[in-house]
């Protein structure tokens, strides 16, 4: 074996295990948060379809973790086979431009200014265990915009 081959796995070994290292750091972070998204999520079966009080909890959860602490979502409806649920945030709770939209059938979650799920479960995952990478990446892109809004 070349020593440019055994380089490259140590490079490759090396940024892998930095990665496994700051994924384990950020979870163990975030153990209190993902407790409290999980009790919101523990009453939900998406196999049988989502009902009202599901989709009621799925918009917390996402609430929570993608769109802000302060607020919630509002009463929702179902509209063909979507669950629309409107939000508001803030103390004065200002509805927010779009709903959460929750596919009643397959559990997909979609909201304008956020991420989207194809289904339930790949949701739930991401909550509770992709959470903490997604809000370290946001935290990353935040200080690299206002150190360039800064040098301008």
């Amino acid at each position: 074996m070349s020593r440019y081959r055994r380089c490259g796995r140590y490079v490759s070994l090396s940024i892998a295990g930095t990665c496994l290292a700051a994924f384990a750091l950020a979870t163990v972070a975030f153990t209190d948060d993902r407790q409290h998204l999980s009790s919101h999520l523990d009453n939900v079966d998406a196999r049988n379809g989502i009902d009202v009080d599901e989709s009621q909890s799925i918009a917390g959860a996402y609430f929570e973790a993608y769109i802000g602490a302060c607020g919630g979502p509002d009463d929702g409806k179902l509209v063909g086979r979507d669950w629309i649920i409107p939000a508001s945030e803030g103390y004065a709770g200002t509805p927010l431009a779009s709903p959460i939209r929750i596919d009643a059938n397959s559990g997909a979650i979609s909201y304008a200014n956020g991420p989207s799920f194809p289904g339930y479960r790949t949701f739930r995952f991401m909550v509770l265990w992709g959470l903490p990478i997604y809000r370290l990446m946001r935290s990353v892109r935040e200080s690299i915009n206002e150190t360039l809004a800064g040098e301008q």
